[in-house]
């Protein structure tokens, strides 16, 4: 088990900061803040980066599959509530864009 360690806390690191990303995007979306969903993406797109970049080559099968696995949940996640918002977000950036050019 101490040999899997770094596996274990590589996998944790990104499986916490992905989920912290599903929330602010969830909470950008419904709270209509387009920071928190902006750090979202940006966090998300940080561990699909981490993950292929460096994870691959630390991480041990089960981790790896583990870490990609729920990385593909918290993107669908993430997907859903885009897909489920998505007119009122549309909606806000219109909103936003004809109060900024006034």
């Amino acid at each position: 088990m101490p040999a899997d360690s770094p596996s274990f806390a590589s996998t944790s690191v990104s499986i916490l900061i992905g989920c912290y990303a599903v929330l602010l995007v969830a909470a950008g979306t419904t709270a209509r803040s387009t920071v928190n969903r902006l750090l979202g993406l940006i966090l998300i797109g940080f561990i699909v980066l981490k993950l292929y970049l460096y994870d691959v080559w630390l991480l041990g099968l089960a981790y790896r599959v583990a870490a990609f696995v729920i990385l593909g949940a918290l993107l669908l996640i993430m997907s859903y509530f885009y897909s489920r918002f998505r007119s009122s977000v549309e909606t806000w950036w219109r909103d936003r864009g004809t109060e900024t050019s006034s």
